[in-house]
């Protein structure tokens, strides 16, 4: 492994394949250290068909998490989407970008391609997330043989070992389908704090996603992008943009339905700072 862990005892890791989504409720009633669930995953058209987990598992497993328990969701980007949003009883921390093996293209490519997979960390318990302090080894310029890592004049911060990790992954490399066990051993150190013992590992992989369930009863209509962002003119997305002035909440309802190919958000996550009320993320959306 790539990381150190300070003061860290490592999780005992308990793996358990999940065939039922009831399953995962009994295994973890009053359950109050780390809990990871891996996200069933579409072998061949995974950016359709994961949804992540029926509201009525999410449901169980809020109420039966004890109240000092951290839950750790891994899947694809669009199921941990659908998993964020009815999570929302829970305390959210962070989204962690992990670097996949295998990258994913879409047939046509008319998408980005999906070079990582992710996890989100979220608590029972409010406040400041509780983690021991896990470094990163430096990497080195093989010309100079110095680190990488620009301190900016702050030199005496510098750490023997490495950088403190950061929520984008690269240093492992694995894909959501396959063997995750440097995902498991890397979040034991990471949760390996006095108060917790145990990393209780869900495993649903071998479920059907919820939404192919659901488009087996009720087939749908396909749907097909016409053009990709390669073939579309700049002059076109100068002469439409526009900027909107105001609470991004309140502007976004007044937007048609089906009428955004592309969002980009890059909001202040996580820092416990107090932003001036008139501040406020940037964030962009796309017409073309």
């Amino acid at each position: 492994m790539t990381h150190l862990s300070e003061n860290c005892t490592p999780l005992k890791i308990n793996y358990f394949p999940i065939c039922e989504y009831s399953d995962i409720i009994k295994n973890i009633k009053s359950f109050n250290d780390v809990c990871m669930i891996i996200l069933p995953v579409h072998p061949e058209n995974e950016r359709q068909n994961s949804s992540g987990l029926p509201d009525k598992t999410v449901n169980g497993i809020i109420e039966s998490l004890g109240p000092d328990a951290t839950l750790i969701t891994i899947g694809d980007v669009i199921g941990l989407v659908h998993s964020h949003k009815v999570l929302s009883a829970l305390q959210y921390h962070l989204w962690i970008s992990i670097k996949r093996k295998t990258v994913r293209y879409s047939p046509d490519n008319s998408f980005l391609p999906h070079c990582h997979f992710g996890a989100l960390v979220h608590t029972k318990y409010k406040g400041s997330l509780q983690h021991t302090l896990t470094r990163i080894q430096y990497t080195y310029c093989p010309s100079c043989k110095k680190t990488s890592k620009d301190y900016g004049g702050k030199k005496h911060t510098y750490n023997s070992y490495g950088t403190l990790i950061s929520d984008v992954w690269r240093d492992i490399c694995c894909d959501p389908d396959k063997d995750l066990s440097p995902v498991f051993r890397r979040f034991s150190d990471l949760f390996g704090l006095e108060f917790y013992n145990e990393l209780r590992v869900m495993d649903c992989r071998s479920l059907l996603p919820e939404a192919e369930k659901q488009s087996l009863k009720n087939p749908s209509p396909q749907y097909s992008v016409q053009a990709g962002f390669q073939n579309v003119s700049m002059d076109k997305i100068r002469s439409q943009s526009r900027l909107i002035q105001g609470d991004c909440l309140g502007k976004m309802r007044n937007i048609q339905d089906d009428s955004v190919d592309f969002a980009f958000a890059d909001p202040p996550y996580n820092l416990g700072k107090k932003y001036n009320l008139n501040l406020c993320s940037s964030f962009a959306i796309f017409n073309i």
